[in-house]
Order: C-alpha cells, then sequence, then structure tokens
C-alpha cells in the first residue's frame, strides 16, 4: 500500500477539509499534507505533525526528527496526539489553520527574499549584478550598507577605469532610491559628486602617506 493511501492518512486529510482541499505526497520519510500547494502537516510513523508556529511550540510538543545521510534533522513540525478528541473538538482544527497560515505567509516571505536580488533593482541587471559580487557586494543589505559612492569607487578600482561614467553612479543611487536614473533628483546628484569628490581626496591622500 502507498504511504498516501493509509487509511490515517485519508483520515486526516478528511477531517481538514474545512482549510480547503487538501492533497498528499511523500515527503521526509513519511507523507506531508498540502493545502493550495503548501505544506502545513505531516503523518510519519502513524504521528500527526503540524507546522510550526509560536503558540504551538510554545506547548513544549515532541518535534519531527528527519534523518538525513545519517544526521539527525529538527524540524519544525511538532505532535499532535490523534485521539477521539481530535476528531470531534474545533481546537484541533483551530490548530491546523494556524498552522497554514503560518507555513503560508513563510512560503511567501521566502519567495519575496529570492525574489529580492540585486539584479531586481532598478537600473540594474544581471551582469551589474554580476559585477557587483566580483566586487564583494552580494546582497542588497550588502549594498545599502556600503552606499552608492563607496560602491562605485569600488567598481572602478576594479575595473582600473579611471573615467568610469558617472551614469553608473547613477544607476546605483537610482537602485537604493527605487528610481530610474534620469529621475534621479538634481539635490541628490549634487550630494552624490560632493561625497564622491570628498571620498577621492580622501583615498587619495591615504596612497600618498
Amino acid at each position: 500500500m502507498s504511504p498516501i493511501d493509509q487509511p490515517l492518512v485519508k483520515a486526516v486529510c478528511q477531517r481538514f477539509c474545512p482549510l480547503g482541499a487538501i492533497s498528499a505526497k511523500t515527503m521526509f520519510g513519511g507523507v506531508g499534507l498540502y493545502q493550495a500547494g503548501i505544506m502545513f502537516a505531516l503523518i510519519a510513523e502513524e504521528k500527526l505533525y503540524l507546522r510550526g508556529y509560536k503558540a504551538l511550540e510554545a506547548l513544549n510538543l515532541e518535534a519531527f526528527i528527519y534523518t538525513k545521510r545519517g544526521q539527525p534533522i529538527v524540524l519544525r513540525y511538532y505532535h499532535i496526539k490523534i485521539d477521539k478528541d481530535f476528531w470531534s473538538q474545533e481546537i484541533f482544527l483551530n490548530y491546523a489553520q494556524q498552522a497554514l497560515e503560518y507555513a503560508r505567509q513563510a512560503k511567501q516571505c521566502k519567495t519575496e527574499t529570492r525574489r529580492q536580488r540585486l539584479k531586481d533593482l532598478p537600473n540594474l541587471g544581471l551582469s551589474s549584478e554580476r559585477l557587483l559580487r566580483r566586487v564583494g557586494i552580494n546582497s542588497i543589505e550588502a549594498l545599502q550598507h556600503l552606499g552608492a559612492v563607496n560602491a562605485y569607487l569600488r567598481i572602478k578600482a576594479f575595473t582600473c577605469r579611471r573615467n568610469l561614467s558617472l551614469n553608473y553612479l547613477w544607476s546605483l543611487a537610482g537602485a537604493l532610491t527605487g528610481c530610474h536614473a534620469a529621475n534621479l533628483p538634481k539635490g541628490l546628484r549634487q550630494s552624490l559628486l560632493t561625497s564622491l569628490h570628498s571620498q577621492q581626496q580622501c583615498n587619495h591622500a591615504i596612497t600618498n602617506q
């Protein structure tokens, strides 16, 4: 018998029907339960586990341990005892609803994080992302921390291009402020130029020491 066809899997899927259509597929050596493509529960060794969230984790329930390549990995799925109350009390359905919602939020957050790459910022593309990574700027956070001027100077030094166009500086600044380089405010451009000139003088002074 396929794990998905086990009576317990079918029964639990039926219990969670109020959450929407529930599907199942093998996962982590057991059977994962999904609603609209979101995994929120797991059945393994005749035990039901729900995706962890703050209130559930506070109950100090048994966590699911998955063995991968001989190494135990503790997953954020927690054992919910299946007894006669499970099939009748709405509290268990409420647990499942919250587990589903948390799993949905976690997936959305992960998806948004994946989208937030350097190449996704205004004015930048894959070639710019690769160049920035080559000079040690691997994330949006790193670019924000360094700032447009210092990033521009780092690229200029790396490429050995003394006359690197200021358009690249405008592009970096626009990427950080969320606007197209052509629409960068005049005041911001002037501020960037002042900062660039100051930083170049500082670097020149350090080099000549």
